[in-house]
């Protein structure tokens, strides 16, 4: 229980989420799916084209959070709070067609990643008392056990050949950035231990050579900057720095821009980091608040 809420007090400094509003020129073939917190619970919205109120897709009774899309954008994962604990849901993209995954006392968050293959996700689940990895079935079957150590997993994501799950583990006392090579079961760290510095939130480039993760001082729990590391070249480098909370990187189907979301106007909203130009600009603006974006 003792690692559990240690892993919490750096997991949860989430923030509440939000909806749309932006002057920003009309961008052609946009998708983002993020989460909005417009009245007393977490919804999940579609921003289609800049400039434009975003549909909603998923507004529910109680909390709907961390919406990812599946590889050919036809639909959706998400968590939804229902009959006090989360449970795993999918939708086509427009928001149809809902249906749960998971219907347990568990608690099944952090969703992260489709298999390329679009019918299986893995995601984080608290069923072992801990955080574990699971997969399962886009059909609700299938339930299996991925990562089950004594310590906490999370926030796993799968490679665009599927062959290996990069996730956050808190085993060395810090979370840090591992990789599951699945056919092997052998785990290891991304990069060199570092016991000033928690990693969290991978994402992997479309061309599997960078993992873009958000990164926080261990002196400075608040200030969450984004880092880039190159596998080829195994080095790692900050590219979004700045005072205030930037999260959740997402890259762009070409992994020239990064997606994440930031508190640094005094509310949370997205923004979209150019990697060529580095140059980064908001999405979106507005006093209700954006976050946990995937495009």
């Amino acid at each position: 229980m003792l690692r559990l809420l240690g892993a919490l007090v750096w997991v949860l400094v989430l923030v509440s989420s939000s909806g749309c509003q932006t002057k920003q020129p009309a961008d052609t073939g946009l998708s983002i799916l993020f989460q909005v917190k417009i009245k007393t619970n977490y919804d999940i919205y579609r921003l289609r084209t800049e400039g434009v109120y975003p549909d909603s897709v998923a507004v529910l009774p109680e909390d709907a959070v961390q919406p990812i899309w599946s590889p050919d954008r036809s639909k959706f994962v998400f968590s939804h709070h229902r009959n006090g604990h989360f449970d795993l849901a999918i939708a086509d993209a427009d928001g149809s067609n809902r249906r749960y995954l998971t219907a347990d006392s568990a608690n099944d968050i952090n969703v992260a990643s489709f298999f390329p293959t679009g019918d299986r996700v893995v995601f984080s689940t608290d069923r072992n008392g801990n955080l574990d990895l699971y997969t399962i079935n886009t059909d609700g079957a299938g339930l299996t056990p991925l990562v089950t150590d004594s310590s906490n997993e999370w926030h796993p994501v799968v490679t665009p050949n599927g062959k290996l799950v990069v996730f956050v583990s808190d085993r060395t006392g810090v979370p840090r950035l591992w990789v599951l090579d699945i056919a092997r079961a052998r785990q290891q760290l991304v990069m060199a231990q570092d016991t000033m510095t928690a990693e969290f939130e991978p994402c992997i480039s479309p061309d599997a050579r960078f993992i873009a993760f958000s990164m926080v001082k261990r002196t400075d729990p608040k200030n969450f900057d984004i880092a880039v590391y190159d596998l080829v070249e195994k080095k790692a480098k900050i590219v979004i720095d700045d005072p205030a909370m930037d999260r959740w990187p997402r890259f762009s189907k070409d992994g020239s821009k990064i997606l994440f979301y930031s508190n640094r106007t005094g509310t949370n909203a997205l923004y979209i980091h150019d990697r060529v130009n580095r140059t980064t600009r908001a999405l979106n603006t507005g006093t209700i608040n954006s976050s946990f974006g995937d495009w």
